[in-house]
């Protein structure tokens, strides 16, 4: 079961405490516009809001760099407005030892795709185990 939160386009404000968000989140699909070099740009911010929040709940000896992530570059349908090159985008997924992946949700490039590496991302890392009553309060988070 997943439950998306959409933290797109400065919504992240209509969350009340987004680090109790990201600190119950499983994996973060991270998307950005090949269009939009800021979107881009912001995500590392992001980032280290989600690693701040991991850390401030971690046990001793957890890794919160391991974060089960998907880097997603949307819109590549529109090639003549690109800002972002993939070559970027994949030295941003290299650097945070997670996948890239171009999509487009108009054309419905890809999406599957993303959704399907982020389990396996998930996957990876594996789900803490918890009660059934604290694991409702999990969360797949877009950025």
């Amino acid at each position: 079961m997943l439950e998306v939160l959409d933290f797109g386009a400065g919504q992240e404000e209509y969350y009340i405490d987004t680090g109790a968000v990201y600190q119950r989140s499983d994996a973060f699909l991270a998307v950005f516009s090949i269009t939009d070099k800021d979107s881009f740009d912001s995500l590392s911010k992001f980032r280290d809001k989600i690693i701040q929040a991991r850390d401030a709940q971690t046990t001793e000896g957890s890794d919160t760099k391991n974060v089960s992530m998907v880097l997603c570059g949307n819109k590549c349908d529109l090639v003549a407005q690109r800002e972002v090159t993939a070559a970027a985008g994949s030295e941003l997924a290299k650097s945070w030892s997670c996948p890239f992946i171009e999509t487009s949700a108009k054309e419905r490039i890809n999406v599957d795709e993303a959704f399907t590496e982020l389990v396996r991302e998930l996957r990876k890392y594996g789900v803490p185990k918890e009660d059934k009553k604290a694991k409702k309060n999990k969360r797949c988070i877009t950025m």
